[in-house]
């Protein structure tokens, strides 16, 4: 079938993207099962592919980045669906990770959580925390650099370090999905990366919980006010102001009527 690849409502222009420029965070409940790879459904894109490599610029609008770059990526779930993917970016502080993972327990959803492989080695508790809780996994490197920077054969070793350590302490692996660090990646990066099995999950909807100034009521705010049917959420564990916003933002998404879901569920048709 044609991917799914999506659309938000804000659209960059093909010469600009935006960047994350932020650490990650982590944690949550039991059962959730992960779709295989098979289940991702990729809608079609409504225009060209842009090949120009990505700025690293960062972006303060919340859905300035729905653009996907190459086919290879995902931005956005299933528009027909009222749900939303909240996704975190882990690395950092990881108390504040088991904050994020406490409240999600505590509502009983679940989410993707995108490791990095430095971090992880230093913490593998808090990795085996999300894994128990039942959380999805994808790959976020391992030394956290930018991907536009490096060679083929060290993507594929930031990769693949991470899903081998990962495998280790989880039994789980991270693919199909990876972020890319700051969110920075070109059309070849892209490439590489699906040739080791892995589809960059961007984003339609970037939170702020990175900005100077974040505080919880900005970013349930921002969040809340800017959602829509099958939005991918970029958030990071390791961000106090996400972790003290999850009650609210948790609350009004389900007020609004959307379920939260993972990456893969996203997804589905």
């Amino acid at each position: 079938m044609e991917g799914y690849v999506t659309v938000g409502r804000g659209m960059l222009s093909l010469g600009t993207l935006a960047v994350l420029l932020a650490g990650c965070g982590q944690t949550i409940p039991t059962t959730c099962p992960s779709p295989a790879a098979s289940t991702i459904a990729v809608f079609p894109a409504s225009s060209p592919t842009p090949t120009a490599m990505a700025t690293a610029s960062p972006t303060a609008s919340p859905t300035a980045t729905a653009q996907p770059l190459s086919a290879q990526e995902i931005v956005r779930g299933n528009p027909a669906r009222a749900q939303v993917a909240l996704t975190f970016d882990i690395g950092l502080d990881p108390d504040v990770a088991l904050q994020v993972l406490e409240e999600l327990r505590k509502e009983g959803v679940w989410a993707t959580f995108f490791v990095a492989g430095n971090w992880l080695e230093k913490r593998p508790e808090v990795l085996q925390q999300i894994a128990a809780d039942g959380h999805e996994l994808g790959n976020h490197s391992y030394s956290h650099r930018d991907f536009t920077q490096l060679t083929d054969e060290q993507i594929v070793e930031e990769l693949g370090r991470t899903e081998t350590l990962v495998k280790r302490l989880t039994g789980r692996s991270t693919k199909p999905y990876f972020r890319p660090p700051f969110g920075a990646r070109d059309g070849r990066t892209l490439e590489v990366a699906a040739k080791a099995g892995y589809r960059s999950v961007y984003w339609t909807l970037d939170s702020g919980d990175w900005l100077a100034g974040a505080t919880a009521d900005k970013v349930a705010k921002r969040v809340l006010d800017n959602v829509g049917n099958g939005y991918i959420v970029v958030l990071h564990a390791s961000s106090r102001p996400t972790a003290q916003a999850l009650p609210r933002l948790l609350a009004g998404l389900k007020a609004k009527g959307f379920k939260v879901v993972t990456v893969s569920q996203v997804l589905a048709p």
